[in-house]
């Protein structure tokens, strides 16, 4: 070989090398954005092939679909001054790309835990608080949960760009003290 084949071997390399990082696909269930040294230049990225400037430009690419966020066992009052264990979740996606990359840090799913926990923890404790057992656990459950995720959901899509799709209690359960008092009171009114 050559001086003048290994020039152009080389060069044939150089191009293809620059080409190949230029180019980036984004996945249909995918959200994005495009950073210019850490900087958002482009948000909500389309689904398909895309291009950057090799060295210049880095693609930040997220889940797009509904995640779920397990939420701790929590202990909540009732109107009654009645303990309630209650284990709930949270369903959310992503809205606002560019408003969701700036509030988490980068996209850190675990600051959207730090971020939206504490504020679905003082929902529920509240809806908790403005009812009694038997509402809770047998009548208003779906008008709490309805409630709470629209109020939820308007201050997540300002703060933190996501979308509450749904806030669900799995299940409540009574301390061991409070459920037998709770029971008997329950079949007296029945019979009543």
């Amino acid at each position: 070989m050559n001086n003048k084949s290994m020039t152009v071997l080389l060069l044939i390399a150089v191009v293809a090398l620059v080409t190949g990082s230029a180019i980036f696909t984004v996945k249909e269930s995918e959200r994005g954005v495009l950073l210019k040294f850490g900087e958002v230049v482009r948000d909500d990225l389309q689904p398909g092939i895309q291009f950057k400037i090799p060295f210049i430009h880095e693609p930040r690419l997220f889940d797009g679909r509904i995640r779920v966020l397990e939420m701790r066992q929590e202990e909540y009052l009732t109107q009654e001054k009645k303990r309630l264990i209650v284990d709930s979740y949270v369903m959310w996606r992503i809205k606002d790309i560019k408003q969701f990359y700036i509030a988490t840090g980068g996209g850190l799913e675990t600051r959207v835990r730090l971020l939206l926990a504490p504020r679905v923890n003082e929902g529920l404790r509240n809806q908790f608080g403005a009812r009694t057992v038997y509402e809770v656990v047998a009548g208003e459950r779906e008008e709490l949960v309805v409630d709470l995720a629209k109020a939820i959901d308007d201050q997540a899509q300002e703060a933190l760009g996501i979308d509450v799709v749904e806030i669900r209690v799995k299940r409540i359960e009574l301390p061991s003290s409070a459920s037998a008092s709770v029971y008997d009171r329950m079949r007296a009114e029945r019979e009543r």
